[in-house]
Parts: C-alpha cells; structure tokens; sequence
C-alpha cells in the first residue's frame, strides 16, 4: 500500500531484469536441454511477477491529476478530497519531486491522487 504504481513497475521490472540475467548466464554456462531445463521455470517466474505486478495496480483506484481550487497543504487537501487528514502522506507518495513546497499549495496546482 505504501508504494505508487511507478514504483510498484520498477520493482517488477528490476526482478524481471534479474531473471533475464540468470536465465542469460544459465544459458553461457550449460548445454542446450539443461539450459532450457533452467529457463522455463525462470521464464514463468518473470511472467508471474508481471502479472502480479499488473494485479497490484489495477486494484488500486486510478491515479488522476486534479487540480488545487483553493490554496492550502497535503493535509488539508487529503481532508478535502477524501474527508481524511491521513491521506495526507499518500499524496505526498504520488507528488515525489513534484511539488516545491507541500505546505504552500497554490489555487490551479496541479497534484496527483487517486480518484477516489
């Protein structure tokens, strides 16, 4: 729950990456049948942690970009949008190196969240 669907790709893409590598060195190290003995399962392993990958994502709300009515700071927005002051660091999550100054919240910014 703590990690935004950017995040949730890199992880998975990192692991898959990892697979290939071993598959890659598997292959560099061993004969054919005994190589491909040792890939299949990897194959299906990197399969299954996109799948899982994608899961995650797609039971999360959808990630949309709203736009600030009124100034404010996470805090107040969380209360505004989703009646929950708490929600407060998961749109900090979704704004990493967006925003400049989380307190200081401008009329027509700009800010990730979750639609609902």
């Amino acid at each position: 729950p703590t990690l935004s669907p950017p995040e949730i790709e890199a992880v998975a893409n990192t692991a898959r990456a990892d697979l290939a590598r071993a598959i890659a060195a598997a292959q560099a190290a061993l004969p054919l049948e005994p190589a491909r003995a040792v890939a299949e399962p990897l194959r299906d392993a990197a399969l299954a942690v996109q799948d899982a990958a994608r899961a995650i994502i797609e039971a999360r709300p959808l990630l949309v970009v709203r736009t600030l009515e009124a100034p404010g700071n996470l805090r107040l927005l969380a209360h505004r949008w989703y009646g929950d002051h708490a929600r407060a660091a998961e749109l900090w999550r979704l704004n990493l190196g967006a925003l400049r100054a989380p307190n200081r919240l401008s009329a027509g910014d700009r800010i990730h969240a979750y639609a609902r």
